[in-house]
C-alpha cells in the first residue's frame, strides 16, 4: 500500500487521507518518525481525522515507551472521538499505558501444599529430623521499591522483597529470604529497530528453620538485551552470574558452595493485541563448585504462555526442560528435570487480585536418591500499588 500512497502524495502533498493511510502504515512497520510526521500532517489538514491519527500515534509512542506522550495522544483521540468507536478503542489502549510512580509496593499472602518438602526420592530417605514427606505452609511475599530515576526512555529502580514461610508441621524447615536489589533499563534504537537494554544486581541472604538460622547467601547479576523485530516479535539474550555460598557446604569434594555462569537464547511472540506472549528459550549454565560433585553442565529450553490481562484475569503456563550433567561426580551423576506450572490470577478491584496456581517436577536421576516427583499447589491474595 505505501508504494501507491507515496504515488498519491507525490501528486497531491495534502490529501489528508492518503497521509492518515501512509502514517498507519508506517505504524505498522514500526516507523514512528514516518509516522508522526504524516499522522500530525493529517490531523491539521482534516480535523475529521483528530480522533484516528492521534490514537495511532498513542501506539507508537506506547511502542516506544514513551507512556506520557502515549497517554496525551490516547487523551486526544477520547476527547476529539467522543462518542465514537475511536473513544472506546482509545480508552482501551490507555489502560494498558503503565502509570509511572516512583514508589511501588506488592503483597502476596497464600497457603500452599508441597507433596514433597525436602525434597527425597523415598519417605525412608527423608533427614533424621523431618518426619513427613509433604507438608503444607502459609507464605508471604513482600516487595517494595523505589525509582530514583524515571524517563520514557528508561528507569532505576532499587526493590526490597522479604519472602517468609511458616510449615504446619516441620517448622525446621520454614524459610526466610530477603533480598536487596538495583536494577534498571534503557530502550534505544539499533539501525531504527528498537532496543532494550536491561541490566540487575541482586544480594540474598536466606535462613532455615523455626530460627531462620543463616543457611546461604547469593549474589547473582544480570544482563539481558531485547530487540523488536516488530511490535509482535522480540528477541531476548540473557547474561547470568551467581555466586553461592552455604552455611554448611559440606566438605572436600561434597562441597556445595558455587559460582555459575548462564547464557540463554528467547523469543517472544505477541498476539492477541499483545496480550498474549507465547516464548521458547534455549540456556547453557556452567556451574563451578568447590567440591567436584557439584559441578555441572547444564542445558535446558522453556516454553511460556502468558496471559497479560483479558476480563480481568491475567496468568502464565510454562514447561522446563533441564540437563544436568555432574561431569566430575564420584557417582557419574546426571539429572534430567522436567517440569510445568501455571497461575491464574483474578483482579477483584484496583489493587487487589485473588490467585492461584500449581506445579509439578519429574527429576529422572541415574542416581535413586535423586530421582523423585514433586507437586506444589497456592492459593491466595494479591494486593499491590
Amino acid at each position: 500500500a505505501k508504494p501507491e500512497l507515496d504515488k498519491v502524495l507525490a501528486k497531491d502533498p495534502d490529501n489528508a487521507k492518503a497521509l492518515f493511510l501512509r502514517g498507519v502504515s508506517s505504524v505498522q512497520r514500526n516507523d514512528c518518525a514516518s509516522a508522526d510526521k504524516d499522522l500530525n500532517r493529517a490531523k491539521q489538514l482534516d480535523s475529521a481525522y483528530k480522533a484516528q491519527a492521534s490514537y495511532y500515534l498513542g501506539v507508537c509512542a506506547a511502542q516506544e515507551g514513551k507512556s506520557e506522550e502515549a497517554k496525551k495522544q490516547f487523551d486526544q483521540a477520547i476527547s476529539a472521538g467522543a462518542g465514537t468507536y475511536w473513544e472506546d478503542r482509545a480508552k482501551q489502549a490507555r489502560a494498558f499505558v503503565s502509570e509511572k510512580k516512583p514508589f511501588f509496593v506488592s503483597a502476596d499472602i497464600f497457603y500452599q501444599y508441597d507433596s514433597n518438602i525436602v525434597p527425597v526420592a523415598e519417605e525412608d530417605a527423608l533427614p533424621e529430623q523431618v518426619s513427613n514427606m509433604d507438608d503444607s505452609r502459609t507464605v508471604v511475599w513482600l516487595i517494595g521499591g523505589y525509582k530514583p530515576l524515571i524517563r520514557d526512555a528508561g528507569e532505576i529502580a532499587l526493590e526490597a522483597r522479604f519472602y517468609d514461610s511458616w510449615h504446619f508441621e516441620e517448622e525446621d524447615l520454614n524459610l526466610l529470604i530477603a533480598q536487596a536489589a538495583l536494577n534498571g533499563f534503557y530502550n534505544f534504537k539499533i539501525l531504527d529497530i528498537p532496543s532494550r537494554v536491561y541490566g540487575q544486581y541482586m544480594y540474598q541472604y536466606a535462613g532455615l528453620g523455626e530460627d531462620n538460622d543463616y543457611y546461604s547467601t547469593t549474589h547473582r547479576a544480570n544482563l539481558a538485551w531485547f530487540i523488536a523485530e516488530s511490535k509482535t516479535l522480540i528477541t531476548e539474550l540473557n547474561y547470568q552470574y551467581q555466586y553461592e555460598v552455604f552455611d554448611e557446604p559440606g566438605e572436600g569434594e561434597f562441597d556445595r558452595d558455587n559460582s555459575s555462569h548462564q547464557v540463554m537464547l528467547g523469543q517472544h511472540f505477541y498476539v492477541w493485541d499483545n496480550r498474549l506472549d507465547l516464548s521458547v528459550f534455549a540456556r547453557y549454565r556452567a556451574v563451578l563448585a568447590d567440591g567436584k560433585n557439584y559441578d555441572a553442565n547444564r542445558w535446558g529450553a522453556r516454553a511460556m504462555a502468558r496471559l497479560v490481562e483479558w476480563n480481568k484475569l491475567s496468568g502464565w503456563i510454562y514447561f522446563d526442560y533441564d540437563n544436568r550433567d555432574y561431569f566430575d561426580s564420584t557417582y557419574d551423576r546426571e539429572d534430567d528435570v522436567y517440569s510445568g506450572s501455571l497461575e491464574v490470577q483474578y483482579q477483584v478491584w484496583k489493587y487487589l487480585a485473588i490467585f492461584a496456581g500449581a506445579s509439578y517436577s519429574d527429576y529422572q536421576s541415574n542416581i535413586e536418591n535423586y530421582d523423585y516427583e514433586r507437586e506444589i499447589y497456592s492459593a491466595g491474595i494479591r494486593a499491590s500499588y
